[in-house]
């Protein structure tokens, strides 16, 4: 098993289409949730235990960043939750950029996204993505 650092995260997002993809700067943490759905079918035949099916699919990428005005990526993913109608984005994860060591790839919607500014600290930048679609996970090359 390799372990690996959690500061070699990186996250990219594309605003073409899933064709070019730019890295959102000043990321501090990214935590992927993949959550099933449990459908619950238990019936009297099933005696003294509970019987499940496997549900729908749920995924999020949970994101903090140290806010950067000047970042492109930043501002598109910011700029969404003032749309009437947010845009579907297209977004990379890898825990680290190296061969073997799979990535996720995914389109999205921002769900949340909060600018914070501390009397003694950094503007904070944090934001949810939910993924629309099928995600996926494979090795990079």
């Amino acid at each position: 098993m390799s372990k690996i650092q959690g500061r070699f995260g990186k996250l990219k997002l594309s605003t073409d289409g899933g064709t070019n993809y730019n890295e959102v700067t000043g990321i501090t943490e990214i935590t992927m949730n993949a959550n099933g759905a449990e459908i619950k079918v238990t019936s009297h035949d099933d005696g003294a235990f509970e019987t499940y099916l496997s549900g729908r699919n749920d995924f999020s990428l949970d994101c903090s960043a140290v806010y950067d005005s000047a970042s492109t990526q930043q501002a598109a993913i910011i700029a969404t939750r003032f749309a009437s109608d947010p845009a579907t984005l297209y977004f990379k994860y890898t825990p680290k950029e190296l061969t073997g060591v799979y990535a996720l790839t995914c389109q999205g919607v921002v769900t949340k996204c909060t600018l914070g500014s501390p009397n003694d600290d950094a503007c904070k930048f944090d934001f949810t993505i939910r993924l629309a679609g099928i995600p996926t996970w494979t090795a990079q090359a």
